[in-house]
């Protein structure tokens, strides 16, 4: 008789990013000074891949939709699944947030989705009242913020957080 391996059937010990939380940002830093977005989008991919998520799917037209589609099973009773992510580079005014989750909160709509998430690289801090007329259902986040979250939370930790954040003002 065959032993059955048990491993397998164990959920994986999810951490934060630790150490790779500083290459990704150095990683950010370098792609924002040569301008280049596919470097910025990938530093969110390899965050998201690296920090208990499950399916990660970039989209396939950037210009139509969300940058990303996020599908894990310890999303799916925070915030449901799929989770949708925007990532832009900059937010000047507070028309262009309103503008800009309006619109996330319409990638969401259409696809069915519960929640959205805007991650930016320059704007407001998140708690800036430019988010004040926003969207309810998309939480937002500078993105060198969003990686120092990561360090030593999850991401599924993190959007329960934020999720919490937004709707009582407080962590869990």
């Amino acid at each position: 008789d065959k032993k059955i391996d048990d491993n397998s059937r164990r959920p994986r010990k999810l951490r934060g990013l630790g150490a790779a939380a500083d290459q990704l940002s150095d990683m950010l830093e370098r792609s924002l000074v040569a301008g280049d977005w596919a470097g910025v989008e990938s530093v969110v991919s390899d965050a998201l891949s690296l920090s208990g998520t499950d399916v990660v799917v970039t989209s396939p037209n950037p210009d139509k939709g969300a940058d990303f589609a996020v599908w894990s099973d310890l999303l799916e009773s925070l915030v449901g699944n799929p989770f949708l992510i925007e990532v832009k580079a900059h937010i000047h005014r507070r028309e262009d947030a309103v503008r800009i989750t309006r619109e996330i909160a319409g990638y969401v709509s259409a696809s069915g989705a519960h929640w959205g998430l805007l991650l930016y690289c320059e704007g407001p801090g998140a708690e800036s009242d430019w988010w004040s007329n926003t969207s309810p259902n998309v939480l937002v986040r500078p993105l060198k913020t969003f990686l120092d979250d990561l360090r030593n939370r999850t991401f599924p930790e993190v959007v329960r957080d934020l999720r919490n954040t937004r709707f009582h003002g407080s962590h869990s």
